[in-house]
């Protein structure tokens, strides 16, 4: 389905160079291994430590967004991520 968005919305198609090549395989490593990681532990049985550790991708994806990019988080995030830390208890 991206080719077709991407031509319909005149993007470029052409390959990552450089330092952005750099940053997307190291993105695909390391949500290959989350993966794995996480197809691992359902495997050894322990699903209730898993399933809460997954429940918290989103929030450690705005807390790196806050610390690395320097966002300001909104109180609705701050609302969110309250919610999924206490559905993990």
């Amino acid at each position: 389905m991206l080719i077709p968005l991407a031509f319909s919305s005149r993007e470029s198609l052409s390959l990552l160079t450089g330092s952005s090549l750099g940053r997307g395989l190291g993105i695909g490593l390391l949500d290959t291994g989350a993966f794995v990681a996480s197809a691992l532990g359902f495997a050894t049985g322990q699903v209730a430590i898993v399933s809460v550790l997954a429940s918290l991708y989103s929030a450690v994806a705005v807390v790196l967004t806050a610390i690395f990019l320097r966002e300001r988080l909104h109180v609705i995030q701050w609302l969110g991520m309250s919610m999924l830390l206490a559905g993990g208890y």
